[in-house]
């Protein structure tokens, strides 16, 4: 008994030393080591303002990760990842500031990740007000260096956060099109797998939502034009 007793005591005191010990929830959030703000199913905004920083970090992350694994994949963008892979990525980025994306991740893991990021933002990278302008002078008959310049000036109106994003986004995408003949992936290919996950209409906003429907043949076009029209000397 007096041995037992001692035991419990003694397991006792090493649990209230490890929970004296461990950091408490703030300093950890202060450390980056535990995220106090999610990243995904949040604005492009928010996240670059907590993060001080001109596009979201999982984005840059994952772009490199992506790219570090090479683009000449073939169906990258257009083949899905493990959906419980997926979704164990996220929750490592919505928990953590910390974390590694170059190594232990599949390719096809990573660009679905991304796409789902995209996807559930609040915002969309695109607004549809944006989009619907965009798309008055696509279809525009101007000459083709006064429709690129006019459709440049609109983006360029985009809020800091959603243009950077934009850019990085679509600097990305060039060079997986670069590599077509490898990865299977034409511009129109990539537009048709990226389009939906950048441009949807308001919520609750009924008049935008039917403009945004009437255009919505439009979407891949377009978004195969921006990209197009994007490269490094050249940019969005």
């Amino acid at each position: 008994q007096p041995r037992e007793s001692k035991q419990r005591v003694s397991i006792a005191q090493r649990l209230n030393d490890f929970f004296r010990r461990r950091p408490a929830l703030d300093e950890l959030e202060k450390k980056g080591i535990v995220r106090n703000e999610p990243v995904f199913g949040s604005t492009l905004r928010q996240i670059c303002a907590h993060e001080r920083s001109d596009a979201p970090r999982f984005l840059s992350r994952c772009i490199e990760a992506i790219e570090g694994h090479g683009l000449e994949t073939e169906g990258i963008y257009r083949l899905g990842g493990n959906a419980a892979t997926v979704q164990k990525l996220r929750l490592l980025v919505d928990q953590t500031e910390d974390y590694d994306l170059t190594t232990g991740w599949d390719i096809f893991v990573l660009t679905s990740a991304l796409k789902t990021f995209l996807r559930e933002l609040r915002e969309p990278l695109i607004p549809s007000a944006t989009f619907q302008l965009i798309t008055e002078h696509y279809q525009s008959s101007a000459k083709p260096s006064a429709k690129r310049e006019s459709i440049r000036q609109v983006l360029r109106t985009l809020p800091p956060a959603h243009y950077n994003t934009l850019r990085l986004l679509f600097h990305h995408l060039t060079r997986v099109v670069q590599c077509s003949e490898r990865n299977q992936m034409s511009s129109q290919n990539v537009a048709l797998m990226m389009g939906p996950n950048l441009v949807w209409p308001a919520s609750g906003d009924a008049d935008g939502g039917l403009c945004l429907t009437s255009n919505l043949m439009f979407q891949n076009q377009v978004v195969e034009y921006i990209l197009l029209e994007t490269d490094p000397e050249h940019p969005v």
